[in-house]
């Protein structure tokens, strides 16, 4: 019996307060079509084992981007380098073996708020073009609305106030193995 191992690379982004450490997934085997590419910002104290399962399942190579706690530090001086790593994940997706046309950005916790930031710049500016904002907000405010972006599937814990989006996910906890898989689910019922 033989084994497949899911590829997977830790690499630096530059950001303002020096280089940061990112971690990306490929899907385990490739499917018939395209491999999208989604920049997901994860709040530090939030673990996401899930983003590796979703890789394979979404077909998706992830790169996913921690932020470092403190909501108004993080979101004041994170708005920049969230825009920057986008860009900078448009630009590489061919090199990521991934689509540039089947581009998402999404965040866990504090994330969710610079995902959708830089969502919104894109849209303003019209590039890079996004298919999906995948925000996990874990009871952070929502953002000033904005700039018509992206559509957004938005995963709601617990009792937390729901963000604007055009679909909803529902859990009582974050239950990272259903999640991978109803994002998965959900992403394929709405691909552009």
């Amino acid at each position: 019996m033989t084994s497949t191992l899911q590829r997977v690379a830790d690499l630096r982004l530059r950001s303002s307060a020096g280089p940061t450490r990112t971690r990306v997934w490929w899907p385990l085997a490739p499917g018939d079509g395209p491999t999208g590419l989604l920049l997901v910002f994860v709040d530090a104290a939030v673990e996401a084992p899930w983003l590796r399962e979703l890789a394979s399942l979404a077909q998706l190579v992830i790169v996913a981007a921690p932020c470092a706690p403190g909501p108004d530090a993080v979101v004041r001086a994170g708005r920049r380098d969230a825009t920057t790593a986008l860009e900078w994940a448009a630009g590489h997706a061919p090199q990521l073996e991934a689509d540039p046309d089947r581009l998402l950005v999404g965040g866990v916790g504090i994330g969710a708020a610079l995902a959708d930031a830089a969502a919104h710049e894109a849209a303003a500016i019209d590039w890079p073009r996004l298919t999906h904002r995948i925000l996990i907000p874990l009871g952070a405010a929502p953002p000033e609305p904005g700039i018509a972006a992206a559509p957004a599937i938005v995963v709601t814990v617990g009792e937390d106030d729901p963000w604007p989006g055009d679909h909803e996910l529902c859990y009582d906890a974050l239950d990272g193995d259903r999640l991978a898989g109803d994002l998965a689910h959900t992403l394929a019922g709405c691909r552009s």
